[in-house]
């Protein structure tokens, strides 16, 4: 395009991470191809919030300039604005907005749907880790990525808007739900009457892909300003190239500040005490992909029996009739003595016609775990996969 039009200059925007990509080695092709295009480089990585913009959105932009230099704005908000300009925080930014959604239909469900209700704003799932301190950790350290269970701080801008996530993906509304689309738009800084078309699905995976409209706004003011000399009733402040922004350094900060208010909610709830659970048994069946599903008699191929005691004991027995069983136990201790469930050993007991049947043992410990808000699954109780295992 650069090379059919020749224009005076280009904006590219792309996501930070693009500069060590591949070794660095795509990082060096894009530059030499602008280059090589004819025009002089101009780079940086920036975060949105710096300019006025309610999220914490680090991107690299490149302006290129066939004449001439340029440099980028100075933040207008934030510890390295001129005036010391406060963020503009979520909160503010969410101030009457309107929206036919309710909040009810912005509930979230499943499995970890409770958790977030305890997690303070601004933390995510590593509230629910020992690292933090939680008395019944249901979660690895960095077993998640960061925007699991992510609940905003209204006090605060938001974390970057992803364009497509899971079922828990963040930033999640401070108040246990979603965000409306309406206040993704207003996050993003959108105006409140620019139409984004399709579901709300594909809505907000638009809104995660798109430039924030406020920081597209600085950065063609500072354009129009050096490359076309266009006056302005204002005064936009420019950086020297030497000049480097702190938003990097304020990540360790606010981790401090989050941790502190982690600890503030966790010792409101350590002393409450976590019951045993009750010994039942159910009927499942488990199918060839391994989905395992609890149900009734009639449908089942396994029946379950559950005990709790100072070992949890776990009985497989395959109901199909006339079939030669196999009978394995197998017994789980921790390495060092220690874990967090609150039983000396887990005892699984299979009496299967079926190898599949071992497969159901398993998912029956892991779906105790869950269910009884112990561990998220298997893989969270004895550590993450990168760490030592217990």
């Amino acid at each position: 395009m650069l090379g059919e039009l020749a224009p005076k200059g280009f904006l590219f925007e792309n996501v930070y991470g693009i500069i060590g990509a591949q070794g660095g080695e795509a990082w060096k092709e894009i530059l030499q191809a602008f280059s090589e295009a004819g025009y002089k480089l101009f780079y940086r990585v920036i975060d949105a919030a710096d300019y006025g913009v309610s999220q914490h959105r680090e991107r690299l932009m490149i302006v290129g300039l066939k004449e001439g230099m340029f440099k980028f704005p100075r933040p207008t908000h934030g510890p390295d604005s001129l005036d010391d300009e406060a963020f503009y925080n979520a909160g503010m930014a969410l101030q009457g907005v309107k929206s036919k959604e309710t909040d009810q239909s912005n509930k979230l469900g499943g499995r970890y749907a409770h958790l977030l209700d305890n997690i303070p704003p601004g933390l995510n799932y590593s509230f629910y880790t020992d690292k933090m301190g939680h008395p019944n950790p249901v979660f690895a350290w960095r077993s998640k990525f960061s925007d699991f269970l992510y609940k905003a701080d209204p006090d605060k801008p938001v974390r970057t808007i992803k364009a497509s996530g899971g079922a828990y993906t963040g930033p999640l509304h401070w108040d246990n739900r979603f965000f409306k689309l309406e206040e993704y738009k207003r996050l993003q800084t959108f105006p409140d009457d620019y139409e984004i078309s399709g579901s709300k699905q594909v809505a907000v995976k638009q809104i995660g892909n798109s430039v924030p409209p406020q920081l597209a706004r600085i950065m063609a003011v500072a354009i129009r300003q050096q490359v076309f000399s266009t006056g302005f009733p204002f005064d936009l402040s420019l950086l020297e190239e030497t000049e480097e922004l702190g938003f990097r350094k304020r990540k360790k900060i606010l981790s401090n500040e989050y941790r502190r208010k982690a600890e503030s909610a966790i010792r409101a709830i350590e002393n409450k005490q976590r019951t045993v659970p009750d010994s039942y048994s159910y009927y499942c069946s488990i199918q060839p992909n391994f989905k395992f599903l609890q149900t009734d008699r009639e449908s089942a191929n396994y029946r379950v029996r559950i005990g709790w005691t100072d070992t949890l004991s776990i009985t497989v027995e395959d109901i199909k009739d006339g079939q030669a069983l196999q009978q394995i136990k197998i017994n789980i201790t921790p390495r060092d003595g220690f874990w967090a469930l609150d039983v000396r050993q887990v005892e699984l007991f299979v009496s299967t016609s079926d190898i599949m049947g071992v497969t159901v043992a398993w998912k029956a410990f892991d779906r105790e775990l869950a269910q009884n808000n112990i561990k998220a699954d298997i893989v969270q109780l004895n550590g993450y996969y990168h760490y030592l295992p217990r």
